[in-house]
């Protein structure tokens, strides 16, 4: 925008428009334009601002006289012409000319002037305006900083330093930095300048804080700077010093010996602040036996500020003295602590004085029983009545008691506070009481203790010769024989068991022992099985866990495999203290599982029950029980990799690798044929159980004698083939093999029929059900037509006591209780079209089976006695 300032026309000029005809030159108007403004806004005091041009132009009709241009009003000093062609000229009419004009201020504040064309037939002005600043300059307040001594570790309140800029002028954007040989000790955790700009007069502050990490005097400064603003440099010290550090002096205390209740003298403890700043806030507290000790004076706690004792600071003082309540040593913890003055730090000392406080106590003894004895021993000699003291200090006193009795009495025990030590006759008193105590003499008279100890599956009698002990293990019982009695004792194994020796007052493997009862005896018979232990693991392993036991790595091989199932073998064994080592039934191609016995020979159950005689062989009842004699779930699968004869099967690629489903195994309710070998494909990776057999015993095993009324039950070794025969026939069958073989009573097979359960056949008494070898197949004859069947053992032998082989028998029924129809029983037994039910001779876990079989097909029978 242009400025046009028109003057008024002189009176020259406005004669000559009256009509004057005067000399002279024309009149002049001039106009003066600012090509881009008027104001020049702001310049510093001593600087210059940009050049502005103006335009002046000749609006009349005339020329013009020689120009001059003047800056003229109230600051026209304040600027200066730079530039330009105006002065000394003149301007046909419409002729401009340009003129510069910069602002060059000597004061601050506003600068209004006029541009002013002169000449001598005119002139023209325009108003110009500025603004001088006073160049930014920062100042800091305060100028400086001590801090003063601050603990290493802690921090001093923050000094805020206000940055101000003492200019008109805005500064320059400011820098702030910490610099010099300690600014490492020095923190800003406040800076409002750093990056900002201040307008004139503007301010703003700096925190700054001491946190020294080291000792002795630290300096560093603070600077600041902007473009404008110049530097401003706050120099900022600290000392660094040790923190508040309390002591104690003396630096313990032994009160010594005190008897109670008397008090010790004092003892003073000073304390001092060692560091270079105060500690503040004291606190003295007591630990320990703090009801043994007294604090006779304390000057130390609740004190606000403990100067250094550089700083000249006596310390202060807590007194102690020591009251002993009970014998023995106390010991008390004085602590005294504190705040570190500009820190968050703790500091505190502790003593710990001790003193030993004594008493006397008394002893009496009173003896006493219908005998006759003396108790001796620290002070003490008497057959009767007695007493004596003791001094207990940092320990209970003791005195040592000793009873003996004369040549006709025993010595019965020790009454009232030496009681616990019965039955010696020497007693050792701690005496931290009055104690009362005293020795009981009788006529003498000793008791030998009998005991039958037993492993599972084994027993014996252990009797005196003169009758009075005849004792099988619990029935055991104390027997009392006056002194000098000779006892005469004799151990007897039971069946199937054999006598290990004696043990206590009796020893050696002979099996009778003479003790001569001068004193009170004990004698043990132990008997174990004449036999060797067989178990199912309670535990299950993978083949590396087994390889692991025999090779680090776990490399699988046959050896490895094998090694390891021994050792799990005797692991198991070890943990239920079976005795003897044992061998893991299971074959590779180093070994048939059999051979691996040598010439071990009769295994029992971990319960008692025979296992079998010789393996390979016929078994007796199941190995169905772990190491502990617990039941083994008939679903469990044991790691054999061998057929019933014991032979290797080569399972698993002959345990080298645990990738495939070719591991053999055998189930613990397996007969003699499927023990071993019940399954061939489980699968490698998975884990199973072992069969353990003791190796260390050749002995003869064969089953125990049936209970009294046992039914007889056992597998045909015939075959029979439904037809017109029928049941009849079947009965038949059965009855021959049971005479032929000597079997008492009458004899029938067990078939359902149509409508009818194999159970109802018969008539149940509660009697068990026995094979021919003796072994029990199930407890009662209700158990073995329970549904489903609950069995001890399979049965099957035949009536001659031989092995039958692993075949299908028989049933007609689905369970013992199950009717049978005509579609199960070949039409009651009767026809050889259709099909029959079909069980199983081979497992403790049932005989009845859902199976069924073409009535054409000839199967053995199951008989069983009436």
């Amino acid at each position: 925008m242009h400025r046009h300032v028109l003057l008024a026309i002189p009176a020259l000029a406005a004669a000559a428009l009256a009509g004057c005809n005067c000399a002279g030159p024309e009149a002049t108007a001039f106009e003066i334009t600012a090509n881009t403004a008027s104001d020049f806004g702001t310049a510093v005091v001593g600087a210059e601002s940009a050049e502005l041009t103006f335009t002046v132009k000749n609006i009349t009709g005339g020329r013009s006289g020689t120009i001059d241009m003047v800056l003229e009003g109230m600051d026209g000093a304040a600027y200066r012409l730079s530039s330009g062609n105006c002065s000394g000229e003149a301007l046909e009419p419409g002729a401009t000319c340009a003129v510069g004009v910069v602002l060059a201020p000597q004061s601050p504040g506003p600068k209004p002037a006029l541009l002013v064309a002169r000449a001598s037939n005119g002139k023209g002005q325009l108003a110009i305006a500025g603004q001088g600043l006073t160049r930014a300059l920062l100042q800091a307040s305060p100028a400086s900083n001590n801090f003063g001594t601050v603990p290493t570790a802690g921090s001093s309140p923050d000094a805020t330093f206000t940055i101000t800029n003492a200019g008109t002028q805005a500064s320059g954007t400011l820098s702030v930095s910490l610099g010099g040989a300690g600014a490492n000790q020095f923190t800003k955790p406040g800076d409002a300048c750093d990056g900002q700009a201040l307008a004139g007069g503007g301010t703003c502050t700096i925190n700054v804080r001491f946190a020294p990490s080291g000792l002795g005097a630290q300096n560093a400064t603070v600077t600041v700077t902007a473009t404008p603003g110049g530097a401003v440099t706050i120099p900022v010290a600290g000392t660094g010093g040790s923190p508040a550090a309390l002591a104690v002096n003396p630096t313990s205390g032994d009160f010594g010996v005190v008897d109670v209740p008397n008090q010790s003298a004092d003892t003073t403890f000073t304390v001092t602040n060692t560091g270079s700043v105060n500690a503040t806030n004291l606190l003295v507290t007591l630990a320990g036996d703090i009801g043994e000790f007294v604090k006779t004076g304390d000057t130390c706690n609740g004190m606000l500020v403990l100067a250094p004792v550089a700083g000249g600071s006596a310390g202060c003082t807590v007194k102690v003295a020591f009251k002993p309540t009970s014998f023995g040593t106390k010991n008390l913890t004085v602590t005294v602590s504190g705040r570190v003055a500009n820190s968050s730090g703790t500091t505190q000392a502790t003593v710990s004085p001790t003193g030993v406080g004594r008493q006397t106590f008394a002893v009496a003894v009173v003896n006493s029983g219908n005998g006759a004895g003396t108790v001796f021993g620290g002070g003490i000699d008497c057959g009767s009545t007695c007493n004596t003291t003791v001094v207990s200090a940092a320990t209970a006193g003791t005195i040592t008691l000793n009873a003996a009795p004369d040549a006709t009495s025993s010595f019965s025990g020790w009454t009232g506070a030496c009681a616990p030590s019965n039955p010696s006759t020497t007693c050792t008193l701690t005496v931290g009481s009055d104690k009362l105590t005293g020795a009981a003499f009788d006529l003498q008279r000793f008791s030998l203790t009998p005991v039958v100890s037993a492993l599972t599956g084994s027993g014996g009698t252990l009797a005196s010769q003169d009758g009075l002990i005849n004792c099988t293990g619990a029935s055991c019982a104390p027997v009392s024989y006056d002194h000098g009695t000779m006892v005469q004792l004799t151990a007897t194994a039971g069946p199937g068991s054999r006598f290990l020796g004696w043990s206590g007052d009796c020893s050696g493997s002979i099996g009778t022992c003479v003790l001569n009862m001068t004193q009170a005896r004990a004698a043990t018979a132990s008997f174990a099985p004449n036999a060797n232990y067989a178990f199912v693991t309670s535990t299950r392993y993978t083949l590396t866990e087994l390889a692991t036991r025999v090779d680090p790595g776990g490399a699988l091989t046959a050896a490895t495999v094998v090694g390891g199932a021994d050792i799990a073998c005797n692991e198991r064994a070890g943990a239920a203290n079976l005795p003897g080592n044992y061998l893991a039934w299971i074959a590779s191609s180093g070994a048939s599982a059999g051979i691996r016995l040598g010439s071990a020979r009769g295994w029992l159950r971990t319960d008692g029950l025979p296992f079998a005689d010789q393996l390979p062989g016929n078994l007796f009842y199941p190995l169905q029980r772990d190491e502990l004699g617990a039941a083994v779930s008939a679903s469990t699968d044991v790691l054999t990799n061998a057929d019933s004869a014991g032979a290797a099967q080569g399972a698993c690629g002959d345990f080298t690798d645990n990738t495939g489903s070719s591991a053999v195994t055998g189930n613990p309710s397996g007969g003699s044929a499927l023990w071993s070998s019940w399954s061939t494909t489980q699968g490698c990776g998975t884990s199973f159980k072992l069969y353990c057999l003791g190796t260390d015993n050749t002995a003869v095993v064969v089953a125990p004698p049936p209970p009294a009324g046992a039914r007889r039950v056992f597998v045909s070794n015939g075959t029979f083939m439904p037809g017109p025969g029928g049941v009849p026939a079947a009965n038949a069958l059965c009855q021959t093999e049971a005479t032929g073989a000597t079997l008492p009573g009458t004899y029938k097979a067990v078939l359902a029929t149509d409508g009818s359960s194999a159970a109802s056949v018969f008539t149940t008494r509660g009697a068990a059900v026995v094979r021919p070898d003796n072994v029990v197949v199930a407890a009662t004859d209700t158990d073995f037509f329970a549904e489903p069947e609950v069995l001890r053992a399979p049965p099957e032998r035949t009536a001659g006591g031989s092995l039958a082989p692993p075949t299908a028998l028989w049933t007609g029924a689905a369970t013992a209780q199950t009717p049978g129809t005509a579609a199960r029983t070949c039409t009651d037994w009767t026809s050889a079209a259709g099909t029959g039910g079909t069980g199983e001779n081979v497992s403790s876990f049932r005989v009845f089976t859902l199976a069924t079989d073409a009535c054409s097909t000839a199967h053995v029978l199951l008989c069983l006695q009436e």
